[in-house]
């Protein structure tokens, strides 16, 4: 399972610790099937996950997202020792890069 953080503003990164300055943020449920199962219940469809998330904020995140929009958690685990996937989506206005971490 895994979170995005996306991070909006028309500004491009750039090494040697040059500062930019963004326009907005949002952490937001990640993952093709977090996405699918949270818009199927907004659509009033019952439905579950299966997945596991880290015991980390992100992992938390998720895990009371999918709960909030009446998702089924019950095969969601929450592993003690791994990271939380995360996604980092860096948006211009017609375009975005995106740098993934994978939970192991």
């Amino acid at each position: 399972m895994c979170v995005d953080l996306v991070i909006s503003g028309n500004v491009r990164p750039e090494f040697n610790q040059v500062e930019k300055i963004v326009c907005d943020y949002a952490i937001e449920l990640g993952g093709s099937a977090n996405i699918f199962v949270s818009q199927m219940a907004k659509l009033g469809e019952r439905v579950g996950v299966v997945g596991y998330v880290g015991r980390d904020e992100f992992g938390e995140f998720a895990f009371q997202e999918l709960q909030a929009l009446g998702v089924d958690t019950t095969f969601v685990r929450r592993h003690p020792s791994a990271k939380t996937g995360l996604g980092v989506a860096l948006t211009e206005p017609d375009d975005r890069a995106m740098l993934t971490y994978l939970e192991r």
